[in-house]
């Protein structure tokens, strides 16, 4: 990445007084397919999209999540009386999966995949990811008699911007959207095509 000295940037405007408060938890998820992520990219609010990229096996929806993300800052070699530039972002999901049974198989495919973007969402955002991330899995079981055997996924990207915001599309991350929610077919290759969106 290039050097650009502070303040080089156009800032949009700021929007303030919205009274518009946003309530936290990754609440679901989905994992759309690198081949399939333009398709929504450019109309991310529409459900026929992605009830589409669902039936085709592109799109593994998770409705019903546990989690959280962060952003931490990659920061490089500063300049001038900067002591560091910002470089870019890593992007880190961890979320948990209350579907356990019988999904074994599932994420024995998927982890260690780099061939999907992650989109999430909080209270009524979808949160769209910009690059490909890397899915790994974990099941965590406690020496308790009282918690939930839960597979733990953790999915990292990097990018200099935060996710893309949108609108949760209606009627998507909801229980039973089609009988094929865990349909994908996934590709485990690690090709070089992931670095292009």
């Amino acid at each position: 990445m290039a050097y650009y000295p502070s303040n080089c940037n156009e800032i949009p405007t700021h929007q303030s007084c919205t009274c518009e408060a946003e309530m936290g938890r990754v609440r679901g998820v989905a994992l759309i397919h690198k081949s399939f992520y333009n398709q929504v990219a450019i109309d991310p609010e529409n459900s026929i999209v992605w009830q589409a990229g669902v039936n085709l096996g592109m799109i593994v929806l998770l409705p019903e999540t546990n989690g959280e993300y962060t952003a931490e800052p990659i920061n490089g070699r500063g300049y001038g009386y900067s002591e560091e530039t910002f470089v870019a972002f890593k992007h880190i999901v961890t979320y948990q999966d209350p579907d356990f049974y019988g999904n074994v198989e599932h994420y024995n495919a998927i982890n260690g995949s780099r061939n999907y973007y992650l989109a999430f969402i909080t209270e009524t955002i979808l949160h769209l990811a910009q690059r490909p991330c890397n899915l790994i899995v974990n099941l965590p079981i406690k020496n308790s008699v009282k918690d939930d055997v839960l597979y733990t996924i953790t999915a990292r990207w990097t990018h200099d911007l935060l996710p893309q915001q949108y609108l949760k599309p209606d009627n998507v991350f909801v229980c039973n959207i089609s009988t094929n929610v865990y349909g994908a077919s996934f590709d485990n290759s690690f090709d070089d095509s992931f670095d292009n969106p």
